[in-house]
């Protein structure tokens, strides 16, 4: 199994290596396409469509204030705030049962 890495933030991997040292060598994309994620640990922000075809999905959580939204984060940034990485148990039950017309 691969760890991948997605984040578009730069300070992100900078904020990894720093606070989970076990990563910091690991391959990062700003954005992943289904064949990088499926059956790899992956550490980042998904949409849960994505997340489903993880082994496993290690999600950055942080609370971003509404002036920071769209802006590149430091890591310094990304600690005010409160980023941490939590693992996520994400599968899909059923297919869509909606289509666009």
């Amino acid at each position: 199994m691969k760890t991948v890495i997605v984040v578009r933030h730069i300070g992100a991997k900078e904020w990894i290596a720093k606070h989970h040292s076990e990563f910091s060598d690991v391959e990062q994309i700003a954005q992943a396409k289904p064949e990088d994620l499926k059956g790899n640990r992956v550490i980042g922000v998904l949409p849960i469509h994505l997340a489903a075809l993880c082994a496993e999905y290690w999600h950055l959580e942080m609370n971003i204030p509404q002036e920071a939204r769209g802006k590149e984060l430091s890591c310094e940034d990304m600690e005010t705030f409160g980023c941490k990485i939590s693992q996520f148990e994400v599968r899909r039950i059923l297919p869509s049962i909606f289509k666009h017309p």
